[in-house]
């Protein structure tokens, strides 16, 4: 039998949650980032996920296990590749490195405010590439929406995440899931 492996997160395994410096909420997911203090690069950077609910349901802690347990699939250049799940404060908590960005969906800002044309082909474009990447991996993604698109200050770098619901290609024909050991995670984090 598997079990989940935790890795060492330099300053976030220190303490529990840190403070992070930016929240967002994308359905039933809360997005948080944090950066150590006096951090000097980029590659400090994490983003954390969580499940709103405070008693999150079976599904929910099963799809960030998943999305856990596809890491290996995932490449960071058109995907926020998780590099832990963890168990903080009574929480599922899946830890990815950060490309910094925004989601799509609060770039999409203000009903009757338009994008800049330009940039909205640079966006465009950058997220047909994470999904043509996506499927060249051999994955499926099910759920894309603006949540799932982190964009780059210059709309020239996408990244996809929310990957709960994806399947690996072949294997979606035949009707089975991708990330078989997700279930071995989901048990891990619901009996702490």
């Amino acid at each position: 039998r598997r079990h989940t492996r935790y890795i060492s997160v330099t300053g976030v395994q220190t303490c529990a949650l840190p403070i992070f410096d930016s929240f967002w909420e994308e359905g039933d997911r809360v997005f948080g980032r944090y950066r150590p203090s006096g951090a000097a690069n980029d590659d400090a950077a994490w983003l954390a996920v969580w499940p709103a609910a405070e008693k999150p349901c079976p599904v929910m802690l099963s799809t960030l296990a998943h999305e856990f347990a596809l890491r290996a699939h995932l490449d960071p250049a058109w995907a926020l590749q998780p590099v832990a799940l963890r168990r903080e404060r009574g929480n599922a908590v899946l830890l990815m490195r950060d490309p910094g960005g925004e989601p799509l969906s609060r770039l999409l800002g203000t009903p009757g405010m338009p994008m800049d044309p330009a940039r909205f082909l640079d966006i465009a474009i950058g997220m047909a590439t994470a999904v043509g990447s996506l499927h060249q991996s051999g994955l499926i993604h099910k759920d894309l929406k603006p949540g799932h698109f982190l964009v780059s200050p210059s709309g020239v770098g996408v990244w996809l995440t929310g990957f709960g619901n994806a399947a690996r290609i072949a294997r979606e024909s035949a009707g089975a899931d991708a990330g078989d050991r997700s279930e071995e995670h989901t048990s891990e984090l619901q009996s702490h």
